[in-house]
């Protein structure tokens, strides 16, 4: 596994992707910029062309970025390029801004490129901005323009990477950290995680939250059906729930019909969900999570768990109901 500290000083990787389509998945292009030491070493910008199933340009988008299918045409397509790309950010956390979009598009990148995640550490100036800055708006242009900063070429991917650098150092200097690492615990932002199966947001925590235990997880109905396919289940879920459905939520549904919500997998633990299960993790010798691993593990000492995605798991919860869109469920019955 890579070494991506975030203790390094001011030294990341500054991103930014841009797309083809509407699907996250479809990258054309993308921006990056180096930085040692808080100093600019590096700047690199590829053309590419989208996986193979998102392989199609939009008007609208081609509209916001200025670059046609004619353009990449004679490009190597994503997985040609994302190896020359980590290579260049190295040991480096990355930062982006809006790091949910830039991030969303490695991870759905790579899932319709049959590959499994890179292993990646990263933050957002965006999160980080909206915990420091008062503006109207948290758009890149915004939050540069708050700063001084200018920015040529807004939405080429090279800008507005090199524009996502200069916003943290900057941050960095008005909070007067020296670190990325300082400046994150300073403003409460978590750093977000990516790897092979797992994958963490880089949100801003509730200094007043406090963590769950298990003795937090709502009881479960008495009232409720038996005959409930999740009736009696022990259920553990890890990672983010499709249609943005709150974890919280989820486990006073799974009370509700008589499930037991569980925070950690156990001896007892009958079944796991993995909310945004990467189909690669399914694989003989894929990374997994640490929950996936343990009840992998449980299984083969025989344990009964089952183990189900996201969708699968919502749709049994819900039966059905609210969950697919036509678009949504027409993808996902493919």
């Amino acid at each position: 596994m890579a070494d991506h500290s975030p203790d390094k000083g001011m030294s990341f990787a500054s991103i930014d992707f841009e797309t083809a389509n509407f699907l996250r998945g479809s990258p054309c292009a993308v921006g990056i910029v180096v930085v040692d030491n808080g100093r600019i070493i590096k700047r690199k910008r590829w053309l590419m062309r989208p996986p193979k199933p998102a392989d199609f340009f939009e008007d609208f988008n081609t509209s916001i970025h200025g670059i046609t299918a004619k353009d990449v045409r004679e490009k190597p397509r994503f997985n040609r390029v994302l190896p020359n790309l980590l290579d260049l950010i190295g040991n480096r956390p990355i930062v982006a801004h809006n790091a949910s979009f830039d991030i969303g598009v490695l991870r759905e990148a790579c899932n319709l490129s049959d590959i499994p995640w890179p292993d990646l550490t990263y933050t957002c100036t965006m999160v980080i901005s909206r915990s420091m800055l008062k503006l109207p708006s948290y758009k890149l242009l915004f939050c540069a323009e708050a700063m001084d900063i200018k920015i040529d070429g807004h939405h080429d991917p090279l800008s507005d990477a090199e524009g996502a650098a200069k916003l943290l150092l900057s941050l960095a200097h008005k909070a007067q950290m020296n670190t990325l690492q300082d400046l994150l615990i300073n403003q409460y932002v978590r750093w977000g995680i990516l790897r092979p199966g797992e994958w963490q947001g880089s949100t801003k925590r509730r200094t007043t939250s406090k963590y769950y235990t298990q003795k937090d997880m709502p009881v479960s109905n008495p009232d409720a059906d038996p005959d409930h396919l999740l009736y009696g289940e022990l259920i553990v879920i890890t990672g983010s729930l499709p249609g943005g459905r709150i974890r919280k939520e989820a486990w006073n549904d799974i009370a509700n019909i008589g499930g037991i919500p569980q925070l950690n997998v156990t001896k007892k633990t009958t079944i796991l969900v993995l909310a945004d299960l990467n189909p690669n993790t399914l694989r003989p010798g894929s990374e997994t999570s640490a929950k996936h691993r343990k009840a992998l593990a449980l299984q083969q000492k025989g344990q009964q768990i089952e183990i189900m995605d996201g969708w699968d798991f919502m749709a049994i919860l819900y039966d059905g109901k609210e969950i697919y869109t036509d678009q949504v469920a027409a993808i996902y019955a493919e």
